[in-house]
């Protein structure tokens, strides 16, 4: 017994030691921690850390913009980076406020956002983010500056000594990467999804099964890939790894309808609900991939989605009005499912346009539609109201059926009074409709009519008072 504890005080000891120098270690700081960031960006743990300990070097202004630092922070949820099912104050705030921002911006909400500019992580994500890069950070920027501004001021400078000749300006400094922060906010990507549509499955899973994997895939990584397949189940999911494009069947490895790598293993096991081998699949979809699901979300992707040329995707990019994106919207055969296989991904934008957005503008149109577009602003407008009224009364009926069921029946009559105010409003519509159909067709027989009764008759050939040319050399008299 005594030499087991020998062993254990020898082993703690060790422990100890290791622990110790393992976090002896000062963490990077300024430009050399940012270019450290950035040389390994990308939805990794070391990422999120060094985002971390970015925002208690630098302060508020870490994330003051909607940048990659804010990106990497933004991915500290659900057990990530030390977090639970709920926010920290600080991670909320600042995603209350871009939130906010997006919203006032697209016309969603009238609501100022707030800034909190908190300048330093919560101390557990800092805890967690030093024990991942096995280092100990250093002061926050506030306490910095409180330190600098306790130190007693410098004795004065001797005056410099005038230079005998008048030298050529050096040129300016680079600005450091740790100042780059304070840049003002980069202008708003080209996205058709709201920051909260980002961060709900559902959002994509309401346009396409496939498209949505392919898209949680490219923002979150493989390893997010299962939990989408939850949602869409794996039946829709198995298909992003077919073995079939719309010309045939071809080879395990090669690009698929989606532009993602066949994986006959993949299907299997997902056809057959078994494990599936995912490190089988890439960390990230492939460049073919990500450019069918830009062309039907926009520039939603970071890095994946940042460098690819628009105009090279058939897409018109720009800041659009509602009514503008919705006349794009409804197009004649922008939603039609036999359109070519380029321009399939502009059907789910269109969908989603004038389902999701039709009270926002956009920040870009499928260029086939942008002609449209100009000229029929009025079109899109009035598709997008009928969408609202329709929503509307999807929504009132849905509620009369589920009082219904439980036998609440004053709110049984409220709410199919209220659905058929929304019905009220479809007969009307159709009633105008028709009245204008009929008057128009009135308008064009009466026209018909009063052109053929001011027309002079020809005389006929006989030049009997009593007959008259019918215009092709015959003659009709009167008594025939």
């Amino acid at each position: 017994m005594g030499l087991f504890r020998k062993l254990a005080a020898c082993a703690a000891i060790a422990a100890g030691s290791f622990a110790l120098s393992s976090t002896a270690e000062t963490c990077l700081s300024g430009d050399a921690l940012y270019a450290a960031f950035e040389k390994d960006y990308s939805s990794s743990n070391d990422t999120r850390a060094r985002a971390i300990l970015y925002w208690q070097d630098t302060g508020a202004s870490a994330v003051d913009h909607l940048g990659k630092i804010y990106t990497s922070l933004s991915e500290c949820r659900k057990g990530l980076c030390a977090t639970g099912d709920d926010d920290y104050p600080e991670m909320a705030a600042y995603k209350q406020f871009y939130t906010d921002s997006f919203k006032l911006e697209k016309g969603y909400s009238d609501k100022q956002p707030v800034y909190a500019g908190f300048g330093a992580p919560p101390p557990v994500m800092l805890k967690w983010a030093e024990n991942r890069l096995s280092c100990t950070a250093g002061p926050t920027l506030a306490e910095r500056e409180a330190a600098a501004a306790a130190k007693p001021a410098p004795a004065p400078a001797p005056a410099p000594v005038p230079a005998p000749q008048i030298m050529a300006a050096a040129p300016p400094a680079p600005q450091p990467a740790a100042q780059q922060s304070m840049a003002p906010p980069a202008p708003v990507s080209a996205c058709s999804l709201s920051p909260e549509e980002l961060e709900d499955r559902h959002a994509f899973v309401r346009i396409d099964e496939k498209y949505a994997v392919i898209a949680w895939w490219a923002l979150h990584g493989r390893d997010a890939i299962p939990e989408m397949v939850e949602q869409v189940g794996e039946t829709e999911a198995r298909e992003v790894w077919t073995n079939w494009t719309v010309k045939g069947k071809i080879k395990s490895g090669q690009p698929n309808r989606y532009g993602v790598k066949s994986d006959a293993k993949v299907y299997k096991a997902l056809k057959k609900y078994k494990k599936v081998p995912w490190e089988r699949v890439d960390m990230y979809p492939s460049r073919d991939a990500v450019i069918m699901i830009t062309k039907a979300f926009g520039d939603c992707f970071g890095e994946r989605s940042a460098d690819l040329d628009f105009e090279n995707l058939g897409l018109v990019r720009g800041e659009f009005a509602a009514d503008f994106c919705n006349a794009a919207a409804v197009m004649p055969g922008i939603d039609h499912w036999n359109a070519p296989d380029e321009h399939k991904p502009f059907r789910y934008w269109a969908e989603n346009q004038l389902k999701y957005h039709n009270t926002a503008g956009c920040g870009f149109v499928p260029e086939i539609a942008f002609n449209w577009a100009q000229e029929n602003e009025v079109a899109g407008a009035a598709a997008a109201k009928e969408v609202r009224r329709a929503a509307q009364e999807e929504i009132w009926r849905r509620k009369a059926d589920a009082a219904a069921k439980k036998g609440w029946e004053k709110d049984y009559q409220a709410a199919k009074a209220r659905q058929q105010v929304y019905i009220d409003q479809d007969r009307a519509k159709q009633a105008e409709q028709e009245r204008a159909r009929q008057s128009a067709a009135d308008a064009a027989y009466n026209n018909m009519i009063n052109q053929s009764q001011n027309q002079i008759p020809s005389a006929p050939s006989s030049n009997r008072r009593d007959c008259y040319d019918q215009g092709d050399g015959t003659e009709k008299c009167f008594y025939d």
